[in-house]
């Protein structure tokens, strides 16, 4: 894909360009606001149960991702949350080990993981200080 002839059809094209611009933020704008009431619920209304992280998986160009499962009163879930491409090894040692899962008692399929070490390479952005 060609970069420069897209950004030059944009520029060529203006109220073209400025509804790309305008699609592109409400897209992110929805994003981050979902992200955000996820984890506000999961704040508010947080349990705690331990988590296993069962398998890394390549997802994309510069990250990957860490899928990890856990149990609430007996229902088991499971949650993937995104890392950099620097941890393929040390989350490779990871694997099948014990980290805390912070979850909503209302809805337990929405979760976060402390990854103790391997914290500073989460590309998840947190909202709240779990």
């Amino acid at each position: 894909m060609n970069y420069r002839k897209i950004l030059g059809f944009i520029k060529n094209n203006q109220k073209f360009g400025k509804v790309i611009v305008g699609v592109i933020l409400i897209i992110a704008l929805i994003g981050i606001g979902k992200q955000f009431w996820e984890q506000k619920q999961i704040f508010d209304d947080r349990g705690t149960t331990t988590g296993i992280v069962s398998e890394y998986l390549e997802a994309g160009w510069r990250s990957d991702a860490l899928l990890y499962e856990y149990s609430v009163k007996g229902k088991k879930y499971s949650n993937r949350v995104g890392v950099s491409r620097n941890t393929d090894k040390k989350a490779g040692e990871k694997l099948k080990k014990e980290f805390k899962v912070y979850y909503s008692k209302s809805k337990p399929e929405l979760s976060v993981i402390d990854l103790a070490e391997l914290e500073e390479f989460k590309t998840y952005v947190e909202f709240f200080d779990f």
